[in-house]
């Protein structure tokens, strides 16, 4: 008899003790018909929702390339540098985000700097532990460069794509490539010659960063 009570008591307690979505494959499991069903916390693969802030800090390796049509000056460069992204969630699968990158190429002859701002979306496909994404951009990049005068800004854009790896319920690891070009070409003046010329860029890196919901 003290057995079976016993036994009794461990499978009520059993019963009892809340699930957590780790438990269940971090997954939501709550019933979404309105009508009866498991209610727990929220699951790690919904960790994006319509309304949800966050962050993404990024180190880019890239390896970029400028040239002045009809001057000598021309840079190739590789290095790291900062990359910051506000984002706003519009439902589990797409976010809007601003993002934020600066970058300075110097060959020893010719230099570069940049500063990019950026507007775009990125897409998850969420479900597991490991997200893929995909993001693209529409840039403004501000330049300046001691190897020609009066340079114009530029419009361009940028792509990622990669895989996130969900750490927690507000933390992910991000993984990814990245690649960008000017759409349009700026002009700038040649200050030995007085001519004008034109300055087209491109990059293409890896990325490697975290994201964080606020």
């Amino acid at each position: 008899m003290k057995k079976l009570c016993l036994m009794a008591a461990m499978c009520a307690g059993l019963l009892a003790r809340p699930a957590y979505p780790a438990e269940l494959g971090r997954r939501d499991v709550s019933s979404r018909s309105g009508g009866g069903g498991i209610e727990t916390t929220k699951g790690y693969s919904d960790f994006l929702a319509e309304g949800v802030f966050g962050l993404d800090v990024s180190a880019v390796w890239n390896h970029a390339r400028w040239d002045a049509s009809g001057s000598t000056e021309s840079a190739t460069d590789s290095g790291w540098t900062p990359q910051l992204s506000a984002f706003y969630g519009m439902n589990r699968f797409l976010d809007v985000r601003l993002c934020y990158e600066p970058l300075s190429l110097d060959d020893g002859q010719a230099n570069l700097d940049i500063t990019r701002v950026g507007v775009g979306v990125r897409a998850r496909k969420s479900g597991a532990d490991f997200i893929p994404f995909v993001e693209a951009l529409v840039n403004y990049y501000v330049l300046s460069s001691d190897n020609v005068e009066d340079l114009d800004g530029a419009f361009g854009v940028s792509a990622e794509a990669g895989v996130s790896y969900q750490v927690s319920d507000f933390f992910l690891i991000n993984l990814g490539i990245t690649g960008e070009t000017f759409l349009n070409e700026p002009s700038a003046t040649d200050p030995t010659s007085g001519e004008d010329v034109r300055v087209s860029f491109d990059s293409f890196g890896v990325l490697v960063g975290v994201t964080v919901l606020l």
